[in-house]
C-alpha cells in the first residue's frame, strides 16, 4: 500500500521550493531594475562620455552614488544565492526523492535532479578550488611567481569544471522538467506540465542573453525573468491543489 505521507511532504517541499525561488525571482527583477541607472549611464559614458568637459561627466556619473548602487547590486546576488541554494538543495532534491519512494515514476526525474544539482555544485567548488590553488601563490608570493602558464593553467582549469559543472546542472534542470511532467500526469493537473512550458520558454529565451547590445540583453533577461515568476507562481498554485486531492 502507498505511504501517502510520502507526497504529501514531496508535495509540501515542492511548495516551499517554489515559494522560495519566487521570492528569488522577484529580487532579480528588482536587481534587473535597479540596474537600468548604471546601464543607461554607461550607455551615454560609451557613446558620448569622451567628448563630455570634466565639469559635465562628474554630475553625470557620481562615484558615489554609484558605490552606494554598486553595494546594494551585491548583497541583492548574495542573498540571491542563499535563496537558490536554500530552494533547489533542501526543497526541490528532498521532494524528488520522497516522490520517487512514493511513485517509481519519479525515479529517474529523481535521480537526474539529485545527481545534476549536487555533481554541479561540486565540480563548481572543485574548480574553484583548484583555480584558488594555482592563482593565489602568485598573489601572496614574491613576483617571481607570477607566470602566464600558471595564470592560463589556472582559468583554462576553472573553464574545464564549470564546464561539467554546467553540464550536470543542465542534467538537474531536465530532471526538474521530468519530475514536474510525472507529477502532472500522476496527479491529473494540468498546471504542473504548464509550468514545464513556461520555464522552457525561460531558458529560450535567457539564451538569447548572448546578443551584444545591452538594451536587448536586458530586454530578453526581464522577460525571461518575468516567465520564470509566472512559472513559480503556478508551481505553487498547483502544489496547494495537488495537497488538497487524493492522488490517483
Amino acid at each position: 500500500m502507498a505511504d501517502f505521507s510520502l507526497i504529501k511532504d514531496g508535495l509540501a517541499l515542492l511548495k516551499s521550493y517554489a515559494e522560495f525561488m519566487l521570492v528569488a525571482e522577484l529580487a532579480t527583477l528588482l536587481l534587473l531594475l535597479i540596474s537600468l541607472p548604471v546601464l543607461f549611464a554607461e550607455s551615454i559614458f560609451t557613446f558620448w562620455g569622451k567628448g563630455f568637459p570634466r565639469e559635465i561627466r562628474g554630475p553625470l556619473l557620481p562615484s558615489g552614488g554609484f558605490l552606494l548602487l554598486l553595494i546594494v547590486i551585491v548583497l541583492l546576488i548574495l542573498g540571491l544565492a542563499v535563496l537558490v541554494f536554500i530552494a533547489v538543495y533542501f526543497k526541490l532534491v528532498p521532494a524528488a526523492e520522497r516522490l520517487s519512494r512514493f511513485n517509481q515514476a519519479f525515479t529517474t526525474s529523481s535521480k537526474f535532479v539529485k545527481y545534476g544539482y549536487w555533481g554541479g555544485l561540486a565540480l563548481g567548488l572543485l574548480g574553484l578550488a583548484v583555480f584558488a590553488l594555482i592563482f593565489f601563490p602568485m598573489i601572496f608570493s614574491n613576483s617571481a611567481m607570477f607566470s602566464l602558464e600558471r595564470v592560463i593553467a589556472g582559468v583554462l582549469a576553472l573553464d574545464l569544471f564549470l564546464a561539467f559543472a554546467a553540464l550536470l546542472g543542465f542534467i538537474g534542470w531536465v530532471g526538474e522538467l521530468m519530475l514536474l511532467y510525472e507529477l502532472g500526469r500522476a496527479t491529473g493537473i494540468e498546471e504542473f506540465k504548464s509550468v514545464v512550458v513556461l520555464f522552457v520558454a525561460a531558458a529560450a529565451l535567457g539564451l538569447l542573453v548572448l546578443v551584444g547590445n545591452p538594451w536587448v540583453f536586458m530586454s530578453f533577461v526581464l522577460v525571461s525573468t518575468i516567465l520564470s515568476i509566472m512559472g513559480f507562481y503556478v508551481l505553487r498554485s498547483a502544489s496547494i491543489k495537488a495537497l488538497q486531492q487524493r492522488v490517483a
